[in-house]
């Protein structure tokens, strides 16, 4: 593709340490997207000094690495899902090739979540729908419609090995916790009355993180169905949670252009940045450094180096 879009939507880093960034941007009256690869997170988002790109016709809402660095899952706003392979041709050179593409969904996609063991992705869309795909055929094996009765920001699979289990958050006020094993698919776990319902991050299979309209984030027992903790966190609605597996730490960025770092252990924000211009839509911790990477509609990447008293 000719450039990195201005709008920096979202980024995944892979075991090995390469990071995946979906770009997208208003061109007239249609916006179009570009996936980029770089070997090394610190040197994103200059598209000099990435891999490979390759351009979308679409806006590209998320993607995940399904390998530690050649295959990835991405979703955008036709709501299509679509598994491109990273490959090396002879004379050297990287493209990014699509595999397939499979179209579920009747709205663009607004979140994707790939299971621990990489055999599964689940998605939703503006639709309403939740769907499980397996990630070596693109089939979808279940499809939940309606999964919710207003918009679905965020779902998320359970971290345990073998699991079926992942909940999803909405703007209806409800999370749920689903488990396509069972007879009843959903139970719930939060319902809020004044406000919707915008992210999710696993702390452990247990324990689920909520965040909401409201700047609130909930640590969630998912067997009692209660909060553990709830704090404000922000003053402005939550876009994105990410927990730090090693630390407990929580990354948090809103409608706003603030990356925090929250430790629900002692209930404090532990770090703060501002400087991103535009919204942060994007986090992801690298899992050799433990750095915090946030994107956002200013077309900037930052680190953050979060320490603690403990660390």
């Amino acid at each position: 593709p000719f450039r990195i879009e201005q709008h920096l939507e979202f980024i995944d880093i892979s075991e090995d340490g390469y990071l995946l960034l979906g770009s997208s941007n208003l061109v007239l009256n249609y916006w179009n997207g570009s996936l980029w690869y770089f070997k090394d997170a610190d040197l994103a988002p200059e598209k000099e000094r990435s891999l490979t790109g390759h351009g979308c016709d679409y806006s590209i809402a998320c993607g995940k690495f399904l390998d530690s660095r050649e295959k990835v899952i991405v979703g955008d706003d036709s709501g299509a899902i679509t598994v491109y392979f990273i490959t090396t041709f002879e004379n050297d050179t990287i493209h990014v090739i699509p595999q397939m593409t499979s179209l579920h969904h009747d709205s663009s996609i607004t979140a994707l979540s790939v299971t621990s063991s990489k055999a599964q992705s689940v998605s939703a869309g503006n639709d309403l729908a939740i769907n499980i795909w397996d990630n070596e055929t693109l089939v979808s094996e279940f499809k939940y419609m309606p999964a919710h009765t207003r918009t679905i920001t965020c779902v998320m699979t359970s971290p345990e090995e073998s699991s079926s289990v992942f909940a999803s958050s909405s703007l209806d006020g409800s999370a749920l916790l689903w488990d396509r094993r069972m007879n009843k698919a959903a139970c719930s776990i939060k319902q809020t009355q004044n406000y919707g319902l915008t992210a999710l991050s696993w702390k452990n299979s247990n324990e689920i993180a909520i965040g909401s309209q409201a700047g609130n984030v909930a640590v969630t027992d998912i067997r009692a169905k209660k909060d553990i903790i709830a704090e404000p966190v922000m003053d402005c609605s939550i876009h994105n949670i990410i927990f730090d597996n090693n630390r407990g730490l929580l990354g948090v960025c809103g409608d706003s252009t603030s990356v925090k770092v929250w430790d629900p252990e002692s209930k404090n924000v532990v770090y703060t940045d501002e400087r991103h211009t535009g919204l942060v839509r994007g986090l992801a911790w690298h899992p050799k450094s433990q750095k915090l990477y946030s994107c956002g509609f200013d077309k900037q990447i930052f680190s953050h180096q979060v320490t603690t008293l403990e660390s």
